[in-house]
């Protein structure tokens, strides 16, 4: 005989934390209707990033795939604008003017360490 508490039915990984914790939380427990009848709808929630994350994952993956001279500090810059908790529209608008600067660098064979305000 199987004992209710270890059925899968009954587990619950969040027995711990209410409802009220997950109302505003990025992980999302909506069932499509294709799911209904799933035997592993509802097991584990799906982590869905924020916008701004989106952004600055896309923008870094980029920069690192570019191979722009200066790109880590490109990253750097955007990172800091992401926990600056700026708008995703910002943190993109951001990455393109560097991207754009940086291959306009990289054009004219400058080195980012030579580039001064004058």
């Amino acid at each position: 005989m199987t004992d209710p508490h270890s059925s899968l039915v009954n587990y619950s990984p969040y027995e711990w934390a209410d409802l009220v914790l997950f109302e505003h939380s990025p992980i999302s427990f909506t069932i499509t209707p294709d799911q209904y009848f799933s035997p592993i709808v509802g097991l584990m929630p799906v982590h869905h990033p924020s916008a701004r994350r989106r952004a600055l994952d896309h923008l870094s993956s980029r920069f690192e795939q570019s191979g722009l001279p200066g790109s880590d500090h490109a990253i750097a810059y955007l990172h800091e604008k992401y926990t600056r908790n700026l708008a995703p529209a910002t943190i993109k608008q951001a990455g393109s003017v560097v991207y754009f600067f940086l291959t306009f660098l990289r054009e004219n064979k400058t080195d980012i360490g030579n580039v001064s305000r004058q």
